[in-house]
């Protein structure tokens, strides 16, 4: 079986509310602390004021920030970094404290986006009491965190991804920090790479993950439809609208909505959806009222939308406004030793739905999975891992029980040269010829070269290879290199020969 390393250390942590004050004063820092070690599982920082205010709200991945507004960040760089979170599309909680009690400022920062305004001499049971209210969702509500030692990236991903993790560390260091906020995200890769399962996984860090996780397909829906299914209508809006419905960013409350193709989106609808985005607000067909938007968007498409954005058939600003947290998914073909890992996952998968042990798979059908080019990507794996579940024996998965069309696909991308008709074959030319011979000896002098097919090989099972090897060969040398001739006289299918050829290393020598 091809595993993943285990031998990892894991530790499990309460998870603590991370609470940001934005101030220099020493003053109002102790005793906010002090009051904090009253409350469980919060975590306070600190950083000084300055114009960056914004970027260490970003960075610190927080749960509530408080603001002193005093001397040069003053109540107007207060509401001007205020303002810069709800343009981001955080929903985060903010305190904010000043000096003195000034009605006409506190407005203007409530406006702004503050939870509640306070002033000093600080009322300590009010500003406990916001506290644990603010950050009571967070401290309480989110599951318990997977802390994994510095070493273990690799199991990290595995924990995260439910098998090989797509992205690269950069990015995956990227993808949990936003996915804490509420900014929409861009998921783009060809069709399988699994966008929504990273769509998922994103709504699972959210915090969101008590709330809906919906799905709509934009190709799918009829271009007369489409706007009923994403905003609702009224009863009367047009012909069958018989009563009112709701549409999926009302049906996903707090959650996420994932608009799958959204390139597919006629430029109307694209419009309407740039309004949800920038004012996270929408209007049922058929009525004047505005409704707010609460759910998280991800969107995701298989095509190139910078391609689609200069074609003209995708809005350039709706374009960059997604652009702005954007993931690239790599095709399956671009990462082949995550095969085995991603195979390996599926295995356990439907066996365990299935009741059974989960089969081995073999290290002939494991090569030719990982020579396959999956132009499916994840799911045609998925599929293939399924069907090989259901037909294996022996609790083993071989080369017969893989879709018929991979053997026959890998056998076609590894012929090097077009057989030569059978009635008038040529002699087989040196170079063929000492190709054969030098892979021949090479093997039968060396073990070493036929155990890397396979290090769990042992003496009886390095002779079998050895001997397999070397009838193949002869039986190439008598039909003088004619690949079709050769596979009749081994009893074997052309495609079968040319998966031994290409395990033997034997058309890779040109």
């Amino acid at each position: 079986m091809f595993a993943p390393n285990r031998n990892r250390s894991l530790t499990m942590s309460t998870p603590k509310a991370r609470i940001l004050l934005i101030s220099d004063d020493d003053l109002l820092y102790q005793p906010i602390q002090a009051l904090l070690n009253k409350l469980p599982r919060c975590q306070l920082l600190s950083v000084g004021p300055s114009g960056k205010a914004i970027e260490s709200v970003v960075d610190q991945n927080v749960d509530l920030v408080i603001f002193h507004a005093e001397g040069k960040y003053g109540h107007g760089e207060v509401c001007r970094t205020l303002k810069q979170i709800a343009d981001l599309g955080l929903s985060l909680p903010t305190l904010v404290i000043s000096e003195q009690h000034e009605p006409l400022e506190s407005l203007q920062a409530l406006r702004a986006g503050a939870a509640d305004c306070l002033s000093r001499p600080l009322d300590l049971n009010r500003l406990r009491f916001l506290i644990d209210t603010l950050t009571l969702r967070c401290r309480f509500q989110r599951p318990p965190v997977l802390e994994v030692a510095a070493e273990s990236d690799e199991l990290s991903s595995h924990n995260l991804f439910g098998c090989s993790n797509p992205l690269t560390a950069a990015a995956t260091d990227r993808l949990r920090k936003i996915a804490a906020h509420d900014i929409t995200v861009l998921l783009t890769g060809e069709t399988g790479v699994g966008k929504t399962r990273m769509a998922r996984i994103i709504h699972e860090m959210s915090g969101r993950e008590r709330d809906p996780f919906l799905t709509v397909n934009c190709a799918a829906l009829p271009e007369h439809l489409l706007e009923s299914e994403l905003f609702g209508h009224r009863r009367g809006a047009f012909t069958g609208a018989d009563a009112d419905r709701e549409g999926k960013f009302a049906a996903a409350k707090s959650g996420t909505l994932l608009l799958d193709e959204v390139d597919s989106l006629p430029l109307a609808s694209q419009a309407k959806l740039l309004r949800v985005v920038d004012e996270r607000v929408f209007e049922p067909v058929g009525s004047n009222k505005s409704l707010r938007c609460k759910a998280r968007l991800i969107v995701a498409t298989n095509r190139n939308l910078t391609a689609e954005v200069e074609a003209g058939r995708f809005r350039s600003d709706l374009y960059f406004r997604f652009n702005a947290a954007s993931f690239q998914l790599p095709s399956l073909r671009e990462r082949p030793a995550a095969i085995a890992s991603i195979a390996e996952h599926f295995v356990e998968e439907f066996s365990r739905r299935a009741g059974m042990t989960p089969p081995h798979i073999s290290a002939e059908a494991m090569l030719l999975m990982q020579t396959y080019r999956w132009p499916g990507n994840v799911r045609e794996l998925r599929n293939a891992m399924e069907r090989a579940v259901a037909l294996c024996v022996d609790e083993v998965i071989y080369t017969e029980d893989l879709p018929e069309n991979i053997p026959a696909d890998v056998a076609s991308m590894l012929a090097d040269q077009p057989d030569a008709p059978e009635g008038d074959i040529p002699p087989a030319t040196k170079d063929s010829t000492d190709r054969h011979q030098r892979s021949s000896e090479e093997f039968e002098t060396t073990d070493s070269g036929i155990a890397r097919l396979n290090p769990t090989l042992n003496e009886l099972g390095i002779a079998r290879i050895k001997g397999e090897m070397k009838c193949v060969v002869e039986t190439l040398h008598r039909c003088n290199n004619n690949r079709s001739l050769a596979a009749r006289e081994l009893g074997i299918s052309r495609a079968a020969l040319y998966k031994k050829l290409h395990r033997f290393g034997l058309l890779n020598q040109d």
